[in-house]
């Protein structure tokens, strides 16, 4: 095939995935024919002149502090088990930035002390993910008042079964109307905002990816890059040489 009719394919690809995924898919491809051409297996390499699609950056929307406790405020008001239970949710997407996929597939022994084993995931792999002293106490809270059931899932519904996906983020979606969020109020923004603060504290784009479970470093480098104006602000604040009298 051509570089020509290589290219038109992965463009009618974009009718079926995402840019970023045929991005991923296009350097892996060249890494292997810049590999086979430095070794003179091909004498002509189909990939040399072909670039990377270029991607519509969206704006990733984030919560503040205030909005994240104007959520749980929100919760805590309706005092139920099922409002507690979406508070724990709420807290667990913060500490790990887990996908909502990820979290239904969560089981009870999953749970060991502050990490939890992420099996479920979306390329396959397992990893393991952690929670801070709260969230760690939060979930004791709920296993022991979520008490024995059939199910091993570790998030149950009001009649002791798995959680439905999209249920979870409908009751998101109005927990923020409730608390007058017009952001988007949802898994994924939650996900995004794990992110902005891991990165504000000062995190590596390389942990950071392990933890989200990105496949691409890619990605991950996008968030850095979203916020590198922050990441300047904390750099003033906090810079190795901050303080020294040299």
């Amino acid at each position: 095939m051509s570089s020509e009719g290589y290219r038109d394919s992965f463009i009618k690809s974009k009718e079926l995935m995402k840019v970023t995924t045929i991005n991923i898919r296009l350097r892996a491809l060249r890494a292997f024919y810049n590999f086979l051409f430095k070794n003179k297996v091909i004498e002509v390499n189909p990939m040399k002149n072909i670039k990377l699609l270029r991607d519509r950056q969206k704006t990733i929307e984030t919560l503040d502090d205030r909005e994240i406790e104007k959520l749980i405020a929100v919760m805590r008001k309706q005092k139920s088990f099922v409002s507690f239970r979406d508070e724990v949710i709420l807290l667990v997407f913060l500490d790990t930035g887990i996908r909502l996929s990820e979290l239904v597939g969560i089981e009870v022994e999953d749970i060991r002390g502050n990490t939890v084993i992420i099996r479920k995931t979306k390329n396959s792999f397992e990893r393991t993910v952690y929670l801070s002293e709260i969230t760690q106490e939060q979930v004791k809270r709920y296993i022991k008042i979520r008490g024995q059931v059939e199910t091993e899932s570790l998030f149950i519904n009001r009649d002791e079964g798995e959680l439905n996906p999209h249920s979870i983020q409908t009751r998101f979606t109005k927990y923020g109307s409730q608390a007058q969020i017009s952001k988007r109020v949802s898994p994924h923004t939650f996900r995004h905002t794990m992110a902005k603060r891991m990165i504000m504290s000062g995190i590596d784009a390389f942990s950071l990816m392990y933890l989200l479970g990105h496949t691409d470093i890619t990605v991950t480098k996008r968030y850095v890059n979203l916020w590198g104006t922050d990441l300047e602000k904390k750099h003033k604040a906090y810079g190795a040489l901050k303080g020294l009298k040299l």
